[in-house]
């Protein structure tokens, strides 16, 4: 398949996201959202979205979550953490 160069601009927050998931996976950046495209123009965003970790285990807040920290909640609902 044939490729082309773009430009995309990301909010900052969010391309430091893609960042740290891509590395943490062993993916290139462009790797990542190419797929995260192919599964969002196929219809996977529109299938129920995010499902929410639990935020607790019963003795308080899971470990590792913070409620004050929304990057720690996003990685954790991306499976990242």
């Amino acid at each position: 398949m044939a490729t082309r160069h773009t430009t995309v601009r990301l909010p900052d927050a969010l391309l430091k996201r893609v960042k740290t998931y891509a590395e943490r996976q062993g993916l290139t950046v462009t790797a990542v959202m190419e797929r995260a495209l192919v599964a969002y123009v196929a219809g996977g965003a529109a299938r129920g979205g995010y499902v929410l970790p639990p935020a607790s285990t019963g003795e308080g807040i899971t470990p590792g979550l913070s409620l004050d920290d929304n990057a720690t909640i996003r990685d954790a609902m991306d499976g990242i953490r």
